[in-house]
């Protein structure tokens, strides 16, 4: 089953995906985030495990994931964290 959602809290541990569709606690998932704004279209797939569910949307346990992804993932939390 595939859907879409937007991410509302994104760390290196996992996501809250703000959405109508959810799955149930504990169900296991793959997770494509799409990155916009850039000159190449970056997509990070992750494989995430549901640990939370509320009316607004899911949150989402990250289990694995490559390398380039963490990488790319750690620099977007890092980037976004920076305090002016």
């Amino acid at each position: 089953i595939d859907f879409a959602g937007s991410s509302k809290d994104l760390s290196l541990k996992g996501i809250f995906v703000s959405t109508d569709n959810t799955f149930s606690s504990g169900t296991k998932c793959s997770i494509k985030i799409c990155l916009t704004g850039g000159i190449d279209k970056i997509e990070l797939m992750i494989k995430g495990t549901v640990v939370r569910k509320s009316k607004n949307g899911m949150g989402i346990e990250f289990d694995s994931m490559d390398v380039e992804t963490y990488s790319h993932l750690k620099n977007i939390v890092y980037y976004n964290s920076i305090d002016d």
